[in-house]
């Protein structure tokens, strides 16, 4: 298609000539289509409405009866998205074959949706510019709306964008500018939270969600962002770039090209101006401060502007915060690798390989007559997540995590909370804690792309049947690594489908090594608990971080543990949530004091303390 034709160069499928004899070419008839959809059978719905909108994208129309169809399929498709969805939300990855299939189902729905309105814009336009109405302001509104949505669904399944979606978001932002239109609310009755919305405000929701590095984000946070930020993109300002050498704000979009926003850099100094845009954030992030200071000082009265955050977290809030609002600064180099390394996922996996490992390097220095393992028994009931008490209000830090995503945020080790992920458990079977059942866990092998002292890159063939989410504990043995004997451990801070057969998997490292032990709640008697997993993770001196506990997250500070470390009792006073992906917990903690073993002649009586659990196994 001519650029005469398409001035703002959209994708636009061709047009027929003849009208398509279907039952919802015409308005008055899609109502009646519409209603008689079978909504009790989600598939064939869905099906039906994407064969339709396909059909009346491909068909010529006048934009404003094109239109008055389109606002009639809003609703349905709405309807079929929300319904689909519901196979990707709460899915760990890879998703299955069905469920990817059906991430791309929504996404057509929704780009098929932003077509109808894109062509609208594009007939309005095409040899008559300056010819605005209504029709035309609320389509610019609705297809930048629509484009987004792609965008979103793309984040929620760590998948890239389409090809075309950035450079037409910034085409139609520029050509509602230059007609002094991105101020002009648009009214939206179907989606109560988007009325009154503007094209600028609309553009840059979409710019600030993708700065906020959603491919680093589980699921539930994305959704969380998405939704406050109706209310928030207001509070970010858009300004030409009149100072190459001082703009007034940290980001900066390209208009003329296909590519998300990025923090302003020199290369950009080059560029045509004209098609410069900077972000200020510097008064959103103002207010989410002002939001975290009036929440951790629990007053009934709200300050800043904002006055509702939905259910984002003083966690997420902060984490925002540095999306926003500071350029991040990598803490270690990093280097390229080729390896193969074995990859155990959960607290319940890493501990058995970590225990096993210890128990074969004991072999090589003990007798066989001196080395036994412990015979602790460790609870296998299901675990319920309970609210954990956080700390506020300490100094943000910047752990080094590999950053493959275009976006720049650097992730907070203390600011994150993350959802369940799979565990990796034989549940219903009761095993000793620290004997080693290592045959009901599996170790993978990927392959190690680069890594510094703060973290690794690894791929994940698609096709290796197990599941995994952003959160996820995860620990790295690499054979190849002279005089390694240890498991790293490490969280899944990124996920992101780049290449249909692999995933690409970003790990924060928080122990090159660790110790398999078991953890008891002691703090009172009706918070007493068996003995479950956990890992104890050394001293780091080169970030000044003590010895640390990793748990499932059963605790809360302030409670009190007994931990059997190789034999050893130890009675600990948890002390300060560093983490908590509600799967597991990571805590800093103090000594109460130790105590000797019970010797072999208190067997019985430990016998006793689990005859609560016996029939459960």
């Amino acid at each position: 298609m001519s650029n005469e034709s398409n001035p703002l160069g959209l994708y636009i499928p061709p047009q027929t000539i003849e009208f398509a004899k279907a039952p919802y070419i015409k308005p008055r008839d899609a109502e009646r289509w519409i209603a008689n959809l079978p909504t009790a059978h989600i598939g064939e719905t869905a099906r039906l409405i994407f064969k339709a909108m396909s059909e009346i994208n491909r068909v010529e129309i006048p934009p404003h009866q094109r239109f008055k169809l389109l606002e009639l399929f809003r609703q349905p498709f709405d309807y079929v998205t929300q319904a689909l969805i519901k196979h990707i939300i709460g899915q760990a990855f890879p998703l299955s074959g069905k469920n990817q299939k059906i991430s791309e189902l929504i996404r057509e729905l929704q780009w098929e949706i932003a077509i109808g309105y894109k062509i609208i814009i594009n007939s309005s336009l095409s040899g008559h510019f300056g010819r605005v109405d209504k029709t035309l302001l609320t389509s610019i509104n609705r297809a930048l709306y629509y484009l987004g949505e792609c965008l979103l669904k793309s984040y929620l399944v760590y998948t890239p964008q389409n090809n075309q979606t950035w450079i037409e978001i910034h085409h139609l932002y520029l050509f509602a500018e230059h007609n002094g239109l991105i101020s002009e609310s648009v009214k939206d009755n179907l989606f109560p939270e988007n009325n009154n919305s503007t094209i600028g405000t609309q553009y840059k929701h979409i710019i600030l969600l993708s700065l906020a590095n959603p491919y680093r984000l589980p699921q539930s946070e994305i959704q969380k962002v998405n939704t406050a930020l109706f209310g928030w993109s207001k509070y970010s300002h858009l300004h030409m770039l009149d100072d190459p050498n001082n703009p007034i704000g940290l980001f900066a979009i390209d208009l003329e090209s296909n590519a998300p926003p990025s923090y302003y850099n020199t290369a950009q100094k080059q560029s045509n101006s004209n098609f410069i845009r900077i972000l200020d954030t510097s008064e959103l992030t103002r207010i989410l401060r002002d939001q975290i200071e009036t929440s951790e000082k629990k007053s009934g009265n709200q300050k800043g502007k904002m006055q509702n955050t939905l259910d984002v977290s003083q966690k997420t809030l902060k984490r925002l915060i540095l999306a926003w609002g500071a350029v991040p600064k990598r803490n270690f180099s990093r280097k390229g690798k080729q390896t193969e390394v074995k990859v155990a996922l959960g607290l319940s996996a890493s501990h058995c390989f970590i225990q096993k490992a210890y128990e074969d390097k004991q072999r090589k220095v003990a007798p066989d007559n001196e080395f036994r393992d412990s015979e602790i028994e460790f609870d296998t009931k299901a675990v319920y997540q309970s609210d954990l008490i956080d700390n506020v209000g300490e100094p943000l830090s910047h752990p080094d995590v590999w950053d493959i995503a275009q976006n720049p945020t650097i992730q907070s080790k203390d600011e994150l909370n993350f959802p369940a992920f799979t565990q990796f458990t034989n549940e219903g079977n009761s095993s000793p804690l620290l004997k080693t059942q290592n045959d009901i866990y599996d170790v993978y092998k990927c392959n190690l792309l680069n890594e510094s002292a703060g973290g690794y890159c690894i791929t994940w063939k698609n096709d290796i049947a197990t599941k995994t989410v952003v959160g996820s504990l995860i620990s790295l043995f690499n054979p190849e690594e002279e005089g390694q004997e240890e498991w790293s451990i490490g969280v899944i801070r990124w996920i992101k489908a780049i290449e249909k057969e692999y995933l690409y998997i970003g790990i924060e490292l928080l122990s090159p090594s660790a110790q398999a032990i078991a953890s008891k709640n002691i703090t009172s008697q009706s918070k007493t608990f068996d003995y479950t997993r956990a890992l104890l993770l050394p001293e780091l001196r080169s970030v000044k971080q003590p010895q640390t506990l990793i748990t499932q997250s059963l605790y809360h500070v302030g409670d009190k543990l007994a931990l059997d470390v190789h034999g050893q009792s130890i009675k600990v006073t948890l002390t300060k949530l560093l983490e908590n992906t509600s799967t597991f917990a990571q805590f800093e903690f103090s000594i109460i004091k130790t105590v000797k073993k019970p010797t072999p002649t208190d067997k019985n009586d430990r016998i006793k303390n689990f005859d609560s659990i016996w029939s459960s196994i």
